[in-house]
């Protein structure tokens, strides 16, 4: 693999080579282990298709790792304004205002040749900071970051991507851990796996835990629909719903039945419903 630098400091040319590098590997051993443990939803696939997955996959690394840093340095140096979002709005006539600087993404991706199945939601209030999602023909991917923590004056992120098909309904989930400098810089991947991750240890100091308590996390999450990534949790064993009221409950969930979001219930017609004992 040949590597050019037109970096002048040799410093950040080694440090762009390094964190190139080894997002590569954990790629890799990422691809490698989806291919030798051959999870029941992974079969049936095409050599077409999951060439069509892995090139997702491969997406929203790079979508993590580089375009996430690059979009908020876009966004604080008010870099999109009035010019992109006329541009936008006439290939999307809904595009929010508020939104102009998330048009970064979607230049991104589409440069890579893939499309979208919504615009890009950024700093979301609560459950998830980034939702992102990315699309080919046969596959839709969700990028998500679920957890963003600072320690020692440096970011800490844990994503998740989760791959849909339009014949196979739900693909893979796949789980990262990243650092970064801070926002606006570029992520590097210290962990990625095909299986949950609950928690990973930075330092003797601070681990990063996945927040199993938080209900908004959960529904985003959606452990029921993977249920091997999970061998070593109960996550699996329940789902979240929303509520008419935009509230979530945690329900037991039936293999036999699939998800059904129960929008119209309040919390209380839930309880009752489920014949739950707590939210």
């Amino acid at each position: 693999m040949k590597l050019n630098c037109e970096f002048t400091d040799m410093g950040t040319c080694l440090e762009f080579q390094f964190r190139t590098i080894r997002t590569l590997l954990l790629l890799a051993s990422l691809l490698l282990a989806v291919s030798c443990r051959a999870p029941e939803q992974f079969r049936g696939m095409s050599d077409e298709e999951a060439s069509e997955a892995e090139g997702l996959l491969e997406l929203s690394t790079y979508v993590i790792s580089d375009v996430m840093g690059e979009f908020y340095a876009v966004k604080q140096k008010g870099l999109y304004g009035a010019v992109e979002l006329e541009r936008i709005r006439k290939e999307i006539p809904w595009w929010p205002e508020e939104n102009v600087s998330n048009i970064y993404i979607h230049d991104k991706v589409e440069e890579k040749g893939y499309g979208f199945l919504t615009q890009p939601m950024i700093d979301k209030k609560r459950g998830t900071y980034v939702q992102i999602n990315p699309r080919t023909r046969n596959f839709i991917s969700e990028i998500m970051c679920l957890v963003r923590e600072t320690h020692e004056g440096k970011l800490y992120e844990y994503w998740i991507v989760k791959a849909w098909g339009e014949s196979i309904p739900a693909v893979g989930i796949y789980f990262f851990v990243t650092v970064a400098e801070s926002l606006d810089k570029p992520r590097i991947f210290l962990v990625a796996d095909t299986r949950y991750i609950p928690e990973f240890k930075i330092s003797d100091s601070y681990t990063m835990r996945f927040p199993e308590s938080d209900l908004a996390v959960l529904y985003n999450l959606q452990a029921w629909r993977f249920p091997s990534a999970f061998p070593e949790s109960d996550l699996e064993d329940s789902q979240v719903i929303l509520t008419r009221n935009r509230e979530y409950v945690a329900t037991p969930f039936e293999p036999r039945n699939r998800p059904v979001l129960q929008q119209k219930l309040t919390p209380e017609e839930a309880k009752e419903r489920l014949n739950l004992n707590e939210i």
